[in-house]
């Protein structure tokens, strides 16, 4: 499931796909050489956003938007202060948010109509099975659930 989901990212544009692990970091940099990576995305917590640091440029940014695995984000102070990188919150709930978010919303909403913007769900669940389609929400995966037979 985890390669059908590469093949998946790719075609919707993604450059460079990989799995979170040890090696991510070194392996990606390997793979866009002297590119600058100046904001990396976290909605993971513990060990990852270590890793995605390791990989951020100078002055780069690490948004987090969630923790999966419920574990503290995890990350080397030398790194932040060595590359001089922040690290920021962000809920779109958030009041400061509330008056951004409405025009985004306007503005993608034709676009999403007229299926221009389309985000494939990562499963269709039946109702019977909320449980697995609540855990995948969890992990951060789009769902579906079928209410009506």
């Amino acid at each position: 499931m985890v390669f059908s989901r590469f093949a998946e990212l790719t075609e919707a544009g993604a450059d460079i796909v990989h799995l979170d692990d040890a090696t991510a970091a070194e392996d990606v940099r390997r793979a866009i050489g002297d590119a600058r990576v100046a904001l990396a995305v976290d909605s993971v917590g513990g060990d990852a956003p270590a890793r995605l640091l390791d990989l951020l440029s100078d002055g780069g940014s690490l948004v987090t938007y969630a923790a999966a695995t419920g574990q503290p984000m995890s990350v080397n102070a030398l790194t932040l202060i060595g590359k001089r990188t922040t690290v920021r919150g962000f809920f779109a709930g958030h009041f400061d948010y509330a008056t951004k978010l409405l025009p985004v919303i306007r503005e993608a909403a034709p676009l999403v109509a007229s299926g221009a913007l389309f985000v494939p769900p990562a499963a269709v669940f039946d109702l019977d099975d909320i449980q697995a389609a609540i855990a995948l929400v969890v992990r951060g995966g789009k769902i579906l659930l079928k209410v009506a037979r």
